[in-house]
């Protein structure tokens, strides 16, 4: 048998299905590989381009956070009231300032001067500066505005470091009282645009000076808006110069560089993911293969499961294809099988339950003493049932097992069943085989295990001294507990050739006597309560094997 041949069907239409797309995407991902590799200088400009103009932006929004952030500060209280650095640093905090922003200075109409400064661990007061004199503090402290109101922007120098600040007044009652910044150092400046820019970025003043770098030796020299090659440290890069604006004014350069073995590798980036995404469509493509695969093949999957379980013995077992393909057509007759199956099991299987009825019938018309004997006991051990609050399904069991419980009797001879005196050991072995024998015949019908249980184990023991199996505890099912002590008590409560029937205290009497070496007290105490007004009279079982033969049918018809 070759190897195709012991495929499932659903590898057989996936395989296929898979080797195509491979083929396809393979080819489609070779040739937009080889078009990515021809566009590498087309994909530096548009790099440098979206790097430079991340950065113009991020340096855009540090100066609006700058500008809201006097806003929130001045909203957060009054930045003079009291005039101390400490208050300010408060103010700062409660205000929440940009991340960006890592100084606050306010310096009052009097010249004094109070800063905070942002440190890891929240802001502190800064006792480095002593006297502010920015342009921008003096133009707020003189109220100068522009057409952009009075708020002023621009470069600085705060404890001899470049920064970058706002001002405005501080006024009260209309009167100017003080000038309040915020300044964003270079350097952190020019971080924050490189994180955005995903590259080096230099800031150079109109003069051509550097303000900021994140790369020394990277200047503004050279650059006219193009992007250029150039060398820094020995190292090639391509770079990019816009203007850097505050507040609509220009107040220098930025220039953005990427390295150009960078750019090399974003263009290997890019066919990389390029690639990913193919291999990403690829494997979409095969898993749909493969679902659809699946799907075809799932009908057919359980028509083979249905059939299995089929010659396994279930009977009950359906594929339950439908449709109206072929394998559809399949499911429905396979079904229509089953249930022919079924529908005749079923019919032998009561020929065999009204043979076995009519024997047990046999087994209590033998003695006229044990003559309704099996009624009485599945009556009693349904009532006990239900004192012990089990399952309805449960109780269905126990009641059948109750009626056949004694079943094996058809096995024992008759001069041993009848015999009105004390029977010997080989007497008693012939009648201590009964619980096997009615197992034995019961086993083909295909109860429940539970019936099963009652039969071959009502005259177990909880001490572990009964037959046939010698079981104890709770080894001996409880459904069988509860017909062996049903079973002890109408023994007990009807006439026999040996013995005059004893009255219900008697009995249970001697039930609770026997109770945990002969009986299960819980068993016991449920028969008490089940059976407050003693035995059932003669005639008074409301079972009978009619009703036997219907609960019997209402059993197999369960799926």
């Amino acid at each position: 048998m070759s190897l195709w041949s012991r495929l499932p069907l659903a590898a057989k239409i996936a395989i296929p299905y898979v080797l195509l797309t491979l083929i396809v995407g393979g080819a489609g991902a070779f040739i937009t590989a080889r078009l990515v590799s021809e566009s590498t200088d087309d994909r530096v400009v548009v790099a440098l381009a979206q790097g430079a103009r991340a950065a113009g932006l991020e340096f855009g929004r540090q100066e609006v956070a700058r500008l809201s952030g006097l806003d929130g500060l001045v909203t957060a209280g009054d930045p003079l009231d009291p005039p101390t650095s400490a208050h300010l640093a408060a103010l700062a905090t409660r205000a929440g300032l940009d991340q960006t922003i890592d100084r606050a200075i306010v310096v009052a109409s009097d010249g004094s001067t109070f800063a905070a400064r942002r440190e890891a661990t929240g802001w502190r007061v800064d006792d480095s500066v002593r006297q502010a004199t920015l342009p921008t503090i003096t133009s707020a402290l003189r109220g100068e505005s522009d057409r952009l109101g009075e708020r002023h922007a621009g470069l600085g120098s705060i404890a001899g470091e470049s920064v970058f600040v706002v001002a405005a007044p501080l006024r009260r009652d209309g009167a100017i009282v003080g000038a309040l910044a915020l300044a964003t150092g270079s350097e952190r400046a020019a971080a924050g645009m490189r994180r955005a820019a995903l590259g080096d970025v230099a800031i150079t003043d109109d003069a051509g000076g550097v303000i900021a770098t994140t790369m020394p030796g990277l200047t503004a020299g050279g650059f006219d808006g193009s992007v250029v090659a150039t060398t820094i440290d020995d190292r090639p890069f391509r770079a990019l110069a816009i203007p850097a604006r505050l507040r609509d004014r220009d107040i220098g350069t930025i220039v953005v560089a990427l390295p150009a073995d960078v750019v090399e590798a974003s263009g290997l980036v890019t066919r990389q993911v390029l690639a990913g995404l193919t291999a990403l469509a690829m494997m979409l493509a095969a898993a749909i293969g493969l679902t659809l695969s699946r799907f075809i093949a799932s009908p057919v999957g359980r028509l083979v499961g249905a059939a299995r379980a089929l010659g396994a013995g279930d009977l009950g077992a359906r594929s339950r294809v439908h449709g109206g393909d072929e394998i559809g057509a399949l499911g429905a007759a396979f079904d229509g099988m089953a249930a022919s199956l079924e529908d005749r099991q079923r019919r032998l299987t009561e020929a065999y339950l009204n043979t076995v009825h009519a024997l047990a019938a046999a087994v209590d018309a033998k003695d006229p003493y044990t003559n309704g004997h099996s009624q009485r006991v599945a009556d009693y051990a349904t009532r006990v049932a239900r004192a012990l609050a089990l399952s309805p399904e449960t109780i269905e069991h126990i009641e059948m097992g109750g009626l056949l419980h004694d079943v094996g009797k058809i096995g024992v001879p008759d001069h041993v069943l009848l015999k009105p005196g004390k029977l010997d050991d080989s007497e008693f072995a012939l009648v201590k085989a009964h619980p096997a024998i009615g197992h034995e015949i019961l086993m083909p019908v295909g109860f429940g295990q539970l019936v099963m249980d009652v039969v071959r184990s009502h005259h177990e023991r909880i001490d572990g001294g009964g037959y046939p199996d010698g079981l104890a505890g709770d080894a001996v099912p409880m459904v069988a507990r509860i017909v062996g002590v049903c079973d002890a008590y109408d023994t007990m409560t009807s006439r026999r050739a040996y013995h005059e029937p004893r009255d219900h205290a008697t009995a249970v009497a001697e039930l609770r006597r026997c109770a945990g070496t002969q009986f299960d007290p819980a068993c016991v105490e449920a028969l008490a309560v089940a059976l407050p007004d003693g035995p059932l009279p003669d005639g008074v079982a409301q079972h009978s094997y009619e009703a036997l033969r219907e609960e019997t049918r209402h059993y197999n018809s369960r799926p």
